[in-house]
């Protein structure tokens, strides 16, 4: 999984100067010069200049990493993405590109704020980020071990699938880690956790106090989850753009 991970990084960051007129360091650069520092703050504003979600999150862990790269750093240099390599492009998933409506076009007035030079690519009140600091990266679990969760589901796996596609679509560095009968969700950090059941499937996670009309407090019953609220799904079609935006909440809290 880290090695796919990897090739999606780096073809999100080779595809970047075609799709939106600036290249990781311009963007890095913009971000330093837009003055916001949390998190939830840069890719608010990244998503107001065009990015999906996914890509908003993805270019806002690699500016809080410094400006390099989480994943592909071992063959590729932040401020020369032109070095990826060619076939990079052809390996972009619809977790790691935005889709051709979702393209985003060159922000003048950033560039024109973007100071012309920088020695660093983070703020200047950012210091930087040692290994030591760094939260540790879950190890993901292997398919198999994915599938046997899954099969709690019984009639109701195809939506738990559905499910944890989506969330990844949303999220392409997340990683799945098996805790039974839980399914955690991270990012790096947990953000949610999936419990597959025949009647329903119930995904855990801090959606905030403007979820309520999807979700309800968790029962404190078994399994412990260490999370406060809960969505029960039990049909497809609440997969929907709700759903999408519960999830964005649950991750942009857990970054704080």
């Amino acid at each position: 999984m880290a090695r796919d991970l990897g090739e999606q990084e780096r073809a999100f960051v080779h595809a970047l100067k075609q799709d939106t007129g600036r290249d990781l360091a311009g963007w890095m650069e913009a971000i330093a010069a837009s003055g916001h520092t949390r998190r939830n703050d840069i890719i608010d504003w990244l998503r107001h200049r065009g990015f999906a979600f996914a890509n908003a999150s993805w270019l806002e862990r690699i500016h809080h990493n410094n400006g390099q790269l989480i994943y592909g750093a071992e063959h590729h240099e932040t401020g020369n993405p032109e070095r990826a390599p060619a076939q990079a492009s052809e390996t972009v998933t619809q977790a790691s590109r935005s889709a051709a409506d979702d393209r985003i076009a060159p922000d003048p007035s950033a560039q024109k704020s973007a100071p012309a030079k920088s020695a660093s690519v983070a703020p200047a009140s950012a210091s930087p980020v040692s290994a030591a600091q760094s939260p540790a990266l879950l190890t993901p679990a292997s398919d198999a071990d994915i599938a046997a969760l899954l099969m709690a589901a019984k009639g109701l796996r195809p939506l738990a699938e559905l499910i944890l596609r989506e969330m990844s679509a949303m999220v392409p560095t997340l990683v799945r880690t098996a805790n039974p009968p839980l399914i955690t969700i991270a990012s790096p950090m947990p953000f949610a956790a999936l419990l597959p059941a025949p009647k329903d499937v119930r995904l855990f996670a801090d959606f905030g106090p403007a979820s309520r009309d999807r979700t309800r407090k968790a029962d404190t019953g078994r399994p412990a989850v260490p999370f406060p609220d809960v969505l029960v799904l039990n049909d497809a079609r609440q997969i929907d753009d709700r759903f999408r935006e519960l999830v964005a909440a649950a991750y942009t809290r857990a970054l704080t």
